[in-house]
């Protein structure tokens, strides 16, 4: 699955079923960034680039993390009730990767975004009136000054900074694949699935065929 279906509700759910599964998972996630920033330094390792794609290098973490369920019938040698929360804890195996061309595409990318962000701003159009993506955005990275009626933007560099220190990297979760690289072959069997399922939808006319901002058009308006 992609990161829009995962959430801990999901993967308790998947574990209770008894289902193996691979998904996508935020960086930005809590958990994941610690373990990241932990790692930082083991993605520069030759031992790490991937034998298949060796611009994307990864590692594996084997962690135990808690999970609730909701029960559905009373116990008595818990003294837990119907509907009560109970915590179970599972073995996780978190993957990790980098790639230093995504990094690039990403960090122009986002440079791109910001100084049209700033051109619009500028040129009269108000923050309110901006898509609510663009709006977070300008709060965030964006210094924005009043002056005679003009509006001067400058770059929350800072922000920025620490922005594009998590570019170029992305991880996976699994219940059940222990190789990074393993898990990363056939999380990426998905995308053939996918694209026969774009091929069909050109076909049947079911796509899309026009958005309004470049944030839509690169599928990042609530990034």
């Amino acid at each position: 699955t992609d990161n829009g279906y995962y959430s801990e509700h999901n993967l308790s759910a998947l574990f209770l079923a008894h289902f193996d599964f691979i998904t996508l998972v935020k960086i930005s996630l809590k958990w994941v960034k610690a373990e990241l920033d932990a790692h930082r330094n083991d993605f520069g390792n030759v031992y790490s680039a991937c034998p298949f794609d060796t611009g994307t290098h990864g590692i594996s973490l084997m962690l135990m993390r808690d999970f609730v369920k909701v029960r559905k019938y009373a116990s008595g040698k818990s003294d837990l009730q119907k509907g009560d929360k109970e915590i179970f804890r599972r073995r996780v195996y978190l993957h990790i990767y980098f790639n230093p061309r995504r990094r690039a595409e990403e960090d122009a990318c986002f440079d791109d975004d910001l100084i049209e962000l700033r051109r619009n701003i500028e040129e009269g159009i108000d923050v309110g009136d901006l898509p609510e993506g663009a709006q977070k955005k300008a709060a965030k990275y964006l210094y924005i000054k009043q002056r005679g009626g003009n509006a001067h933007v400058s770059f929350n560099e800072l922000a920025c900074r620490e922005a594009k220190k998590y570019h170029g990297y992305f991880a996976l979760v699994s219940n059940c694949e222990k190789d990074s690289f393993e898990c990363l072959r056939k999380y990426r069997k998905r995308e053939s699935i996918e694209s026969y399922f774009e091929s069909m939808k050109q076909r049947a006319d079911g796509t899309r065929v026009r958005v309004w901002d470049a944030d839509t058009l690169r599928g990042r308006a609530n990034a």
